[in-house]
């Protein structure tokens, strides 16, 4: 088994447990993106573990910065916070109009852009998603 299924199981479970409506490939293509499917990846500004999710949004949904390295607990709560970004339209109305470029939200969040700017960021992942 590659790296790229591995986590295949996982993803699927808790996108349909957290999200029903969200497509589990989305969520295995942003954790493709972020961590290379690596549970142990770190950015260089912080960001932990799968999906990438820096340690304030962790403490944001409930998780410690230790436990952003354990690859259930990291799918669980970067499944959640992206339903809840959707949930308040910074991504579902920006994928209905264009599908692929996301840019600066009025939160002062930045997508798509490479930066460290958003505590999760998806970059490339629509694109990816819409290839």
């Amino acid at each position: 088994m590659n790296a790229a299924d591995r986590w295949d199981s996982l993803i699927q479970y808790w996108t349909e447990k957290n999200w029903p409506d969200g497509d589990w490939r989305l969520i295995k293509c942003q954790v493709r993106r972020e961590s290379a499917f690596n549970p142990l990846a770190v950015s260089p500004c912080g960001a932990i573990g799968l999906m990438q999710i820096m340690p304030a949004t962790g403490q944001y949904l409930g998780v410690s910065r230790d436990n952003l390295f354990a690859p259930e607990i990291n799918l669980k709560a970067g499944i959640t916070y992206l339903k809840q970004l959707t949930e308040r339209r910074y991504l579902k109305s920006k994928i209905k109009t264009d599908g692929v470029r996301i840019k600066h939200q009025p939160d002062g969040c930045y997508f798509n852009t490479g930066s460290c700017v958003h505590p999760l960021s998806i970059s490339g992942t629509i694109a990816c998603i819409f290839r």
